[in-house]
């Protein structure tokens, strides 16, 4: 069964991109022979250039938008992907963020530690609680007393 990671965020810089490459990246070495792809949801394109830059099929690296989300996670699950790792836009569109939680397992939200990441994220963050959403904060460009500290503003 395939597994979808979201990385969602209405705040550009935070990291998401260069995050999904990682998951994506982990998850290839975590098992030998497991098949991963990354949709790249963002027009800046920027998984899709280090897709070019790289020269590797590993991971898989396609565009999509919300119109071609549904066929191709339909087809990664008929081609057995083990996981999608969805890179999606810094910006708010509250539809595009119901479209990618509703077909995720696993929805992440990179969140630098600062004041302005922190009530970027506010919005997304009662959307995706009001739909009961699995979401997980992850602070990203930082040090751990500052990461720390920013959680707290959150439970």
């Amino acid at each position: 069964m395939t597994k979808v990671i979201s990385l969602v965020g209405q705040k550009g810089g935070s990291g998401k991109s260069t995050i999904a490459v990682h998951l994506a990246m982990e998850a290839l070495l975590k098992k030998e022979g497991s098949q991963v792809a990354i949709i790249d949801m963002d027009p800046q394109g920027s998984v899709l250039e280090w897709s070019r830059m790289r020269g590797d099929a590993n991971p898989v690296v396609v565009h999509g938008t919300p119109e071609t989300l549904n066929d191709i996670l339909g087809q990664a699950a008929d081609d057995g992907f083990d996981y999608v790792v969805l890179d999606t836009p810094g910006r708010r569109d509250s539809t595009l963020v119901e479209l990618v939680a509703a077909r995720s397992d696993l929805i992440l939200l990179p969140l630098r530690p600062s004041l302005f990441d922190v009530r970027a994220v506010a919005d997304t963050v009662r959307l995706l609680r009001s739909k009961a959403y699995k979401m997980r904060f992850l602070l990203s460009q930082s040090n751990r007393a500052i990461g720390t500290a920013c959680l707290t503003l959150w439970q």
